[in-house]
Order: structure tokens, then sequence, then C-alpha cells
């Protein structure tokens, strides 16, 4: 499968910045995506943050929890159940996984060609880095990585 070449996702945004800031809550986390936003757009960058979180369940912005996860369950073991500032599904974090959060200064639409190819092309590349080092990965689109 062929994709169109490299450009920036909007003219002043051709920088990628990683960090990596660790394990916390699902609350820190949540807060973390939020700033991580109104940085990349004060910076007119894009932000690749690597972090993992204490036990928590996510929904997707547009999901809702009795369809998506068992919250009784959730409630009753104290986990915490949190929205993505995005949509997607739902998904149980801990301190095993790792987590990525790409977010990257738009001026228009999310759907810009561009952009849409940043997460298969990140995951992509990310497999490729561990079998590499000898571990098995696999890319799952549109944004799993499973070992």
């Amino acid at each position: 499968m062929s994709s169109p070449p490299l450009q920036a996702i909007d003219p002043a945004c051709d920088v990628l910045v990683a960090t990596d800031t660790g394990l916390d809550t699902g609350t820190v986390n949540q807060a973390l995506d939020l700033g991580q936003l109104a940085w990349c757009r004060a910076h007119r960058t894009a932000l690749l943050r690597i972090h993992s979180s204490k036990p928590s369940a996510w929904l997707g912005a547009h999901e809702q929890e009795h369809y998506a996860l068992r919250g009784a369950y959730c409630r009753a073991h104290n986990i915490p159940i949190l929205f993505r500032l995005t949509g997607g599904e739902a998904c149980y974090r801990d301190a095993r996984q790792w987590n990525l959060t790409l977010t990257a200064a738009l001026r228009g639409n999310l759907a810009h060609p561009h952009f849409t190819f940043w997460p298969e092309r990140l995951g992509g590349a990310l497999q490729s880095a561990l079998r590499r080092l000898g571990i098995a990965a696999c890319f799952v689109p549109p944004c799993y990585l499973e070992i």
C-alpha cells in the first residue's frame, strides 16, 4: 500500500517533539492530554507523548458507558472511568502498557489527507523498531500496537 509523500500538516507545523511523562493516574493523563492540545496550538508543533497510566477505563469521546464497558465493575474496583478527547473505542489502561498520544496543530479539518496517514506511519515505524530489537510486535490499524 502506498501513501502520499510526507508533507507538513500546516506550513508552521513541520516539527515533531517527543516527550515521556512516565506513569501517573488516569486523571492526570487526561489533564495532560488537554494541556498537550493547548501546547501544540500555541507552539504550532506536533507532540508525541509517551506515558503509562495507573488502572483506568477510557471511553471514546462519543461513547456511552453502559454500552462500552462494565461501569459497575470499574466502580467496585475503584477504577476511574474517563473520556478521551477523541473518538475511538473503550479501553483499559494500566502500568504495564505504554500509551502514545500524538497531537498536531491543525488550522482546518482533522480529515486533512496528510494527517490521516500519521497514525498508520507511526504504528508501522514502532512495529519495525521493536521487531529489530527482537520484540514480536504487530501494529493493528488504526491505532493499536500489540506485543
